[in-house]
């Protein structure tokens, strides 16, 4: 099922590049890297939508990863109470939770890491916002270093001819072993 989420999100991803133009092989794997995750953790929040590009902008106010490189902005933060953080989350809650509705209103839901999300707050009153924080931990956590591990992948692959025509005839083993 994981396999089939990533070759989707490759397929979304490579109708999104489009034909011409520069790659910001960093950017694009970040993107990648979310719709892979929010595919696997959060259903329908991987598809193209407004809703992917608006998750992807709260979970980048939550991503707690500037804080290695500019450890100094922490005292911001602190010194606002986490307001921009915690409407981030807010926002977040509020975007997972429209997904629940229409997860709830499917008759036959896949049975998916969503739904096994969903059913673990089954009955909880707080239900809809631990579903959606749930979720933005797990994908916080995935994405830690996946889109930049995903971007030298590319770079390595594409940089070495004789690599990306093993990768390009399907040998999926090496693959694997270049992503490894």
């Amino acid at each position: 099922a994981y396999l089939a989420v990533v070759r989707d999100a490759l397929a979304t991803a490579r109708a999104e590049l489009g034909s011409a133009g520069q790659l910001d092989v960093f950017a694009f794997t970040r993107r990648l890297g979310h719709r892979i995750g929010l595919s696997t953790w959060a259903g329908p929040c991987g598809t193209p939508s407004p809703r992917f590009d608006a998750l992807i902008a709260a979970l980048a106010e939550l991503d707690a990863a500037a804080a290695f490189v500019e450890p100094g902005g922490m005292q911001a933060i602190a010194a606002s109470g986490k307001a921009e953080e915690y409407a981030a989350l807010a926002r977040a809650e509020e975007l997972i939770a429209e997904a629940v509705v229409e997860r709830d209103a499917d008759p036959s839901p896949p049975s998916d890491h969503f739904q096994r999300i969903i059913d673990a707050w089954s009955g909880d009153a707080d239900r809809a916002q631990g579903i959606a924080r749930d979720i933005v931990l797990v994908h916080l956590g995935s994405m830690s270093n996946l889109f930049a591990a995903l971007g030298w992948y590319l770079i390595d692959v594409i940089t070495r001819s004789e690599m990306c025509a093993v990768v390009r005839e399907a040998d999926r083993d090496f693959t694997e072993r270049c992503a490894l």
